[in-house]
């Protein structure tokens, strides 16, 4: 008898033997574990005489016997009813095909993905299993008192050309095992091969792309400021040297001027005053090129020793230096930190960034949310391109660019190589398991990802493990699973097992910021004001000044 192949798809077999009886102790090497047997024996009547035709009918022509598993994986048969020969027909004393409640002593076939994280095989000829989901089950076999031997699949499962699927998924869909040991996405074309167990975590699903590089931009220093506070600077020059140009020599003045002059005394530097004629200042005249030299001076933190005469242009001359102190010591600073610490682009994290930037997501079949996202296709599309909050220009352009494009015969050895992902503007659709695993197996020679993970989920998905269909030991593992995940003992494995072990870049904070011009309002208001005060007081001395004159 072929194990594999002797119950039916409901798992129950019925036997019938052509003549005597079926000895127990003949049922426990030819049955799969957990199988619900029933034994129709069929027994004809002796004849007898002085007995009534009714008695005769009323006679067991076939026993019904129903196997049932006990602890340490044997069977015994037990009368479960009969089949009468008169008109009661079948008559059944206890209610048959009960649910089997214990696995002690039995042993199952769990079915692992070869060489990944959830579980790995190790120990002595690889019998043992650690890992997140080698955990639960040595969990599970500790509290349901069963042993496992383990087979190992090539992939997750992916569905081949002839409509089976390989890896985990096919050797559970043809009963080679009898527990999927892989975290799982519920979707309904697996659902047509397999069943799935109570559900173990809630995973979402994320695209992985290439991780933050090091910006190397010639112009880099010229982008402390955006484009609207260097031309607002711009027009500060202008508007400054022009009313520094109208005040210079505008209303009365003193007739004396401050220059320094340098005169080298046993080594020590003096500061005179020079007087100058009133009439001689009168006829000097001030261009505004001259005007406009002084204010470039001021830039580069550099006097004059021609200031201006009047109050008001001295008035002026000083709110121009504290603009150009606050505005160039600002840049001063923050190009200091700019060129010391390193400046690195940020990925795109979110669907949207990822159609902005004409960057490609791309569905791989070698991973499991393939089918997943696949089927959330039109409404992740629509949701990207079509967003309301775009205005019309974003989304003809998004709809020019921002495509998914879809692997169909991806495999273990066709699939998206790291190079690729590396090199080029591409973001891969994984779930959140195979993205962290990505990126801890794939680091810089200091501990560093090279790759990163979204913020946004494309999807979510239950991830549960696999058991083939109709199988008698899925509602023993339902409770047991149902009851670690509600005490937390799944999440726990998981956190102990998963998460980003390298070191991953705030990718953030890191993203160069140029100052914006509300940033610098504050100084543009001082030097406004600081005009204002000026024509006051240019005013004041107009009025003031001609009845002083007229009176002396």
């Amino acid at each position: 008898m072929n194990q594999k192949m002797l119950l039916s798809p409901n798992n129950i077999l019925l036997l019938h033997p052509t003549s005597g009886s079926i000895p127990e102790k003949s049922l426990v090497p030819h049955l799969r574990l957990a199988a619900k047997l029933l034994v129709l024996e069929w027994h004809l009547p002796a004849p007898s005489l002085g007995k009534s035709s009714e008695t005769d009918r009323g006679s067991c022509l076939a026993p019904v016997k129903q196997a049932r598993l006990l602890p340490g994986g044997t069977y015994t048969l037990k009368t479960a009813g009969c089949w009468y020969s008169n008109n009661r027909g079948l008559v059944l004393h206890d209610s048959l095909l009960l649910a089997v409640d214990t696995l002690h002593g039995a042993v199952i076939t769990v079915v692992i993905v070869k060489n990944f994280i959830e579980a790995v095989r190790v120990g002595p000829q690889g019998q043992f299993l650690v890992g997140y989901l080698g955990k639960v089950v040595n969990a599970l076999a500790t509290s349901l008192g069963f042993r496992f031997i383990i087979m190992d699949g090539s992939s997750f499962g992916s569905k081949t050309i002839n409509g089976s699927y390989d890896g985990v998924v096919g050797h559970i869909e043809r009963k080679e095992g009898d527990l999927g040991l892989a975290s799982l996405s519920i979707n309904y074309n697996r659902y047509q091969a397999i069943d799935y167990t109570s559900w173990l975590e809630y995973h979402p699903t994320l695209f992985l792309t290439r991780g933050p590089r090091y910006l190397k931009d010639p112009l880099g220093v010229f982008k402390l400021y955006t484009w609207q506070a260097w031309s607002a600077i711009a027009a500060f020059l202008i508007f400054s040297a022009s009313f520094l140009w109208l005040f210079w020599s505008c209303g009365p003045s003193s007739g004396y001027r401050l220059c320094p002059s340098v005169s080298q005394g046993q080594g020590e530097e003096t500061l005179s005053s020079q007087y100058e004629n009133r009439q001689h200042m009168e006829d000097e005249t001030v261009s505004f090129f001259s005007v406009l030299t002084t204010i470039l001076k001021a830039i580069v933190f550099q006097g004059s020793c021609h200031p201006p005469r009047s109050s008001t242009g001295r008035l002026v001359y000083v709110c121009m230096w504290m603009v150009v102190i606050i505005v160039f010591g600002v840049y001063s600073g923050n190009l200091t930190a700019f060129l010391s610490l390193p400046v690195l682009s940020m990925p795109p994290t979110t669907i949207r960034q990822l159609v902005i930037r004409d960057w490609t997501i791309k569905l791989d079949k070698a991973y499991g949310s393939h089918d997943l996202v696949k089927a959330r296709h039109q409404e992740i599309i629509h949701w990207t391109i079509f967003n309301r909050s775009w205005t019309k220009p974003q989304q003809r352009r998004a709809e020019e660019r921002g495509t998914i494009l879809e692997n169909v015969g991806a495999t273990s050895t066709s699939k998206t190589n790291l190079d690729e992902l590396l090199q080029m503007d591409i973001a891969i659709v994984m779930g959140v398991t195979g993205a962290y695993y990505m990126m801890n197996v794939n680091q810089g020679p200091d501990k560093r990802c090279i790759l990163a993970s979204s913020q946004e989920a494309m999807a979510k998905e239950y991830a549960a493990l696999a058991v083939p269909k109709r199988s008698l030991l899925k509602p023993i593992f339902d409770n047991k699973l149902r009851w670690m995940r509600q005490m937390g003992v799944i999440h726990k494995y998981y956190e102990d097992s998963f998460g980003v072990k390298c070191h991953r870049e705030k990718t953030t904070s890191s993203e160069p910021a140029a100052m914006t011009l509300n940033q610098l309002l504050g100084v543009f208001y001082v030097w406004t004001g600081g005009v204002a005060v000026s024509c006051c007081i240019f005013l004041c001395e107009l009025c003031f000044g001609g009845k002083m004159k007229g009176t002396n």
